[in-house]
């Protein structure tokens, strides 16, 4: 795998285009499972249109990255799904172990962002 820092990491969202025998129920259950590895799934979505595929959102942008690094030309980034952003408390931030953020703001309140 390469460095994340030569990886894409615009957006959270992959397409990963089906093969023929890969659209039955069982099959999409094992395709999640092997997406899992990569990170936590926020959103796991099959698609009949304009080709058979599934649109997963990952919590984390690396994971997408991941996926669309292992999948190829079978799998395109789609749009961000969700926020990328998320709010800390400060109380909450001081128990955090912070790595791999790429950015960090102090709010009005105290918190972070």
């Amino acid at each position: 795998m390469r460095d994340i820092a030569s990886m894409n990491l615009s957006t959270n969202c992959v397409r990963v285009r089906l093969g023929e025998t890969q659209s039955s129920a069982p099959a999409l259950v094992q395709l999640r499972a092997e997406l899992e590895v990569f990170g936590d799934i926020y959103r796991f979505e099959r698609l009949l249109w304009p080709h058979p595929s599934v649109v997963v959102a990952f919590y984390d942008r690396r994971a997408a990255a991941a996926v669309k690094e292992k999948w190829g030309d079978n799998c395109t980034f789609e749009a961000q799904d969700g926020p990328s952003s998320v709010f800390v408390s400060a109380r909450d931030f001081a128990k955090l172990v912070v790595t791999g953020i790429s950015d960090m703001s102090s709010l009005p309140d105290g918190g972070f962002c």
